[in-house]
């Protein structure tokens, strides 16, 4: 007898699946969790619909560590993972074990490996469901012939990544995966951050088939190594001994939980790994020959995974002279979702909760289906205030907080007298120079008040500002009062791995203007009233400096962002892999490559603004180097760092635009919604005269105003709006420590 998902599934003619996808604030895909619909799309042949995880529908889940997440309503797995913790992401300290609830039912026909299985039936390794990850089913739809370029792939981690660009850029202070100038064309770094369209996913797979051998931190990375039997290690960071060594796959152990899970349910007992310590390099000749030595083809029962499928097997295949890749079934599927929306739908179909779904899809399927529960929390949230009624809510209680007046007295209160507490990202010991940008921030709240500024931590418990820079996400505590601040949807307060953004709890708001309307939406989302006043405050800055006595002695300025730079110091070239900053020697003085990075003072971060307005025309990685140039009005472009060397239109206001997240929202707050970009991969040879054309023939100014940016500073002003140049005290200047 149908059970109630399948029936569920016939009568609506789509499949309702719960996966970690991509938000409206994101502009990618992390590659496997967006093979989950993907997977479910090959093996169904029917149309998928993106579910809450919390949800009173029936619903799917398949690929991806997320088993944790899920409560309320039916919710059936399929080769799912789960976390032993509730809440994953959380600082250590506030980690919970996750237990399943009796108010919620899950049915288990098959999971990722044992450890999923106890964790989401509730019951002792008892392996009565099937395992496996449905990626490992995917060359038995997608078998090409690629071309080997690289001799190793390494596979890096989300949380190991400098930013989500589609090209890998560890962090700067992860040293593993440097490469030697001698092995530049024999290993290659990959990222599992794609584009937003399944032909991404193609291009993801092919770019890992195209490597001799892997060494991954990412689970999926692995999965799609060995199933299509590319000879591959675990890249593991953090185990007692470096280098190669077979290790015990046990819960609890030194080995990333899910790669437990992964090899357990491919009754591997233990497995070989290679640990690479994060702050040290790599001796490259040395993994490949320790994967050569150890590496052996996994045997996966993919068969038990198919029969356990809880939906009508209709498996998809290509056309003649096609991939699956073209098949509608995958062309049709959105990988893009408002969550919020997507909430509210559900709550439109069930209003009577989960009684009305049960009676409306009972289960008719034989008794002995493995059953659990998961929290229960959507039944508060159904109740309580969400979205735009939060926002009012919140916006109510704003109204009522104190006056800019208050604010400057308690300013006063403070030591030193009267200066002005403000979070930045400020030099450290660990990076003691200033970036430009992020220190430009002071030097405009210093300007505009006519006080001394000091700094004070992102996670102070005292009243502050913050203003430039994208850094309102790692805000948390105290009183907070936000003026022009930008912040990254994916990132939370104290995480240092990617995760929607949640309101910190303990934390005051008071958002007087923010850098653009995509930072304005993420934050009301959480219940904190914006007013729609856009602007980044770095856009006043000719009201300080007007630059009037710079003389132009370049034709091009190429700004860099720090993530391009070969060392984190005023004198840093860009690195040597990165050959489209390449300048010949007959443009050696029409081409200036500017490093962000400045000494900690304010005429050098003067000397670094005259530089950049030293330039007839700009080409900028950097988001501030655009808002330099755009408010001088140099003629200017952002530089993608993909296309092969081509100007383009790219339109802001539509979310498959790849567009930079920082820049997209610096525009759209400007009332922009097509953006000039040069689009050139960073590794591809150097387009100078044709980027240069590009801008000479597309580039407008900016109508933009920040005068509304300028009246929504919360303190008292030194200074007025129209006047020019603003007057500053020297010592207000010289006191700033940046």
């Amino acid at each position: 007898m149908a059970t109630s998902i399948t029936r569920y599934v016939r009568e609506k003619g789509e499949i309702p699946l719960a996966w970690a996808g991509s938000t409206l604030d994101m502009n990618y895909l992390n590659f496997g969790d967006a093979l989950s619909p993907v997977m479910i799309a090959l093996l169904s042949g029917k149309p998928i619909r993106r579910a809450p995880m919390k949800s009173f529908a029936p619903r799917l889940s398949c690929v991806g560590t997320i088993g944790h997440g899920f409560a309320n309503g039916e919710v059936w797995f399929w080769g799912t993972g789960c976390s032993n913790w509730a809440n994953p992401s959380a600082p250590a300290a506030e980690k919970k074990p996750f237990v399943p609830s009796a108010e919620s039912h899950f049915t288990v026909t098959a999971t990722r490996g044992p450890v999923s299985e106890s964790l989401l039936s509730a019951k002792t390794l008892s392996h009565a469901v099937p395992y496996g990850d449905p990626v490992w089913l995917l060359p038995r739809f997608y078998k090409p012939t690629v071309k080997k370029r690289y001799k190793l792939g390494v596979i890096l981690h989300l949380s190991e990544l400098a930013n989500r660009e589609m090209e890998a850029v560890p962090r700067k202070e992860i040293a593993r995966f440097r490469i030697p100038a001698e092995l530049a064309d024999d290993i290659h770094l990959i990222t599992t951050v794609t584009e937003l369209h399944v032909g991404a996913l193609q291009s993801k797979i092919d770019e890992i088939l195209s490597c001799e051998r892997i060494v991954s931190t990412s689970l999926h990375g692995m999965v799609i190594a060995e199933s299509y039997g590319i000879p591959c290690l675990y890249f593991a960071p953090s185990l007692s001994k470096d280098g190669l060594q077979s290790v015990e796959l046990t819960p609890g152990g030194d080995v990333d939980l899910r790669i437990v899970d992964l090899y357990t349910g491919l009754g591997l007992p233990k497995i070989d790994v290679y640990n690479q310590p994060r702050p040290k390099p790599s001796d490259w000749p040395a993994i490949m020959k320790a994967i050569d030595q150890s590496w052996s083809p996994k045997s996966f029962d993919g068969d038990a995974l198919i029969n356990a499928f809880p939906v009508d097997l209709s498996p998809i295949s290509a056309a003649p002279g096609e991939t699956i890749w073209e098949h509608k079934a995958l062309t049709d599927l959105k990988l893009r979702h408002d969550v919020g929306e997507l909430n509210r739908l559900d709550r439109k179909e069930f209003p009577g909760g989960a009684k009305a779904a049960a009676a409306r899809f009972p289960d008719e399927s034989p008794k002995g289906a493995s059953k659990a529960a998961a929290r229960a929390v959507a039944d508060k949230t159904v109740s309580e205030p969400s979205g735009e009624d939060a926002a009012l809510a919140a916006g109510a209680k704003l109204e009522k907080k104190k006056s800019s007046v208050a604010l400057l007295k308690r300013i006063k209160s403070t030591l030193p007298p009267g200066s002005v507490p403000l979070a930045w990202a400020a030099s450290s010991q660990k990076f003691p120079y200033a970036n430009f940008g992020d220190a430009l921030s002071a030097v405009m709240v210093a300007a505009i008040s006519g006080r001394v500024v000091r700094h004070a931590a992102f996670d102070s418990k005292s009243e502050r500002l913050v203003a430039v820079g994208t850094i309102g996400h790692a805000i948390s505590n105290g009183t907070v009062h936000m003026w022009g601040t930008g912040l990254d949807a994916q990132r939370c307060p104290g995480s240092p791995n990617p995760a929607p953004y949640q309101r910190p709890a303990g934390t005051d708001f008071h958002v007087h203007a923010v850098r653009g309307p995509k930072t304005g939406a993420v934050l009301r989302a959480q219940g904190i009233a914006v007013p729609e006043i856009y602007g980044d405050p770095v856009y006043l800055l000719p009201k300080f400096w007007p630059m009037d006595h710079v003389a132009k002695t370049h034709e091009i300025g190429v700004i860099v962002h720090l993530t391009e730079l070969a060392s984190q110091d005023p004198a840093a070239t860009v690195l040597d892999v990165m050959t489209r900053y390449g300048i010949p020697p007959e443009r050696k003085g029409d081409i200036r490559i500017i490093n962000t990075i400045t000494e900690r003072d304010a005429p050098s971060l003067r000397a670094k603004v005259e530089e950049i307005v030293s330039c007839r025309h700009i080409l900028s990685t950097s988001l501030h180097g655009l808002v330099i140039a755009e408010c001088y009005g140099i003629p200017s472009a952002w530089f993608a760092t993909y296309g092969q060397g081509e100007g383009r239109e790219l339109k802001l206001d539509d979310d498959e635009e790849k567009v930079d997240h920082r820049v997209r929202d610096f525009y759209l707050g400007a009332g922009v919604t097509r953006l000039n970009a040069f689009c050139l991969e960073r590794r591809a040879k150097p387009e100078w005269d044709k980027a240069l054309d590009w801008i000479k023939a597309t580039w407008r100014p900016l109508t933009y105003s920040p005068q509304a940016l300028f009246e929504a500073f919360p303190l008292p002003k030194a200074v007025e709006f129209e006047a020019t140049p603003w007057p500053v005290e020297p010592k207000v200047l010289k006191a700033l420590k940046f």
